[in-house]
């Protein structure tokens, strides 16, 4: 299948980029910046694409079987919203011009804002309960990005699926226990990320155009249920991150007296 990567010099990209390749996906990879695309030339075709640009997401999107919008920025106004907000509806845009059955979007979930409405308290929570992006102008302008998608994907032939997790790390770096409560929180690794990219992308029609899914590690809490992208995407996170709470002791061979 044609893809088409936005923002594939990141971190997240990069993850999906991977378990793509694995399965055999044509890509097309693009990059605000032409030197993070320099790892991938001779690989995969690059182009240096705005996302706030429509027209160079346009050319981007022509003859793609899917997009994988990737491209974030966190804390810079008014940039984050025209890369969060605006970027997501020339992806959008493009799809729907271009003829595009299938948009892959992500994003960070939005129940701990750091707000008085947020879910910071809560358990169970599942792909549908209400965002709660707070104030945070990265948790907001990629909330509003999000809205862009559903409406689209609510008027359109285009099948949206929402990709959203919190903290990403590697097994072994579960040693980093100053993050504490967030990491025990939502957590998930770099591969198991990856592979969820990959699914959805692949992914065949779904109950809703426009389908959300928490890509969180299974913790023992169950404060974010991932039973959504199990049954419908068929995504099984493989990093369970025991290190972050299982005991010594429960470690250690049962013995007797």
């Amino acid at each position: 299948m044609k893809v088409t990567v936005f923002g594939a010099g990141g971190p997240v990209a990069a993850a999906g980029i991977k378990s793509l390749e694995r399965e055999g996906h044509e890509l097309l990879l693009t990059d605000i910046s032409e030197e993070t695309l320099k790892q991938y030339e001779g690989v995969h075709r690059t182009a240096a694409v705005d996302i706030t640009r429509y027209e160079d997401v346009l050319n981007a999107s022509s003859n793609a079987a899917a997009l994988v919008n990737c491209t974030v920025l966190r804390d810079k106004f008014p940039l984050a919203f025209q890369v969060n907000c605006r970027g997501a509806h020339n992806v959008m845009r493009a799809a729907h011009a271009s003829g595009v059955g299938k948009v892959v979007h992500t994003g960070p979930i939005q129940y701990h804002s750091g707000h008085v409405t947020d879910y910071a308290s809560d358990f169970h929570l599942s792909d549908n309960i209400p965002p709660r992006p707070g104030m945070s102008l990265y948790l907001l302008s990629k909330y509003l990005g999000q809205e862009v998608c559903r409406l689209y994907a609510e008027r359109s032939d285009i099948q949206v699926i929402t990709l959203m997790f919190s903290s990403i790390f590697s097994p072994n770096q579960v040693h980093q226990r100053s993050h504490g409560r967030m990491l025990a929180t939502a957590i998930v690794s770099w591969d198991d990320l990856g592979d969820s990219i990959a699914l959805a992308v692949a992914a065949g029609p779904l109950p809703n155009r426009f389908e959300l899914f928490h890509i969180v590690a299974d913790l023992p809490h169950g404060r974010v249920c991932v039973e959504k992208a199990k049954r419908l995407l068929g995504w099984q996170p493989k990093d369970r991150f025991e290190e972050m709470y299982v005991r010594e002791m429960d470690r250690s061979p049962a013995t007797s007296a």
